[in-house]
């Protein structure tokens, strides 16, 4: 009867070769399949989505507003947003206040 080292050496090799068997054949099955995914990409007609037309009420109204002017407003940026701010020409902004600096956008800073 063999000792258990030569056991456990000829049961790891039955696993090894028991994995990769498997491996390799999972993997040729995925090859197979993939490439069939791409035949039939390549070769499935191009069918394009349905439209959509547009509705010609909405179409006039959005011209109304644009016309008015309504819905072109500024964004305006949230409290916790950081904001640029212009320097003087002259590159001055050391030692000025927030308050001296003209904001980018124009809004003047609330505070």
């Amino acid at each position: 009867m063999p000792d258990g080292a030569q056991l456990l050496a000829g049961l790891m090799d039955a696993l090894r070769t028991t994995l990769a068997t498997s491996i390799h054949d999972v993997f040729l099955v995925a090859a197979v399949v993939a490439f069939g995914g791409v035949l039939v990409a390549v070769f499935l007609p191009e069918k394009p989505l349905r439209g959509r037309q547009p509705v010609p009420a909405l179409v006039e109204a959005g011209k109304e507003l644009a016309a008015e002017g309504i819905g072109t407003a500024p964004l305006i940026p949230a409290e916790n947003e950081p904001r640029l701010y212009v320097a003087e020409p002259d590159g001055r902004t050391d030692g000025q206040s927030d308050r001296d600096l003209q904001p980018v956008g124009g809004r003047a800073r609330s505070g």
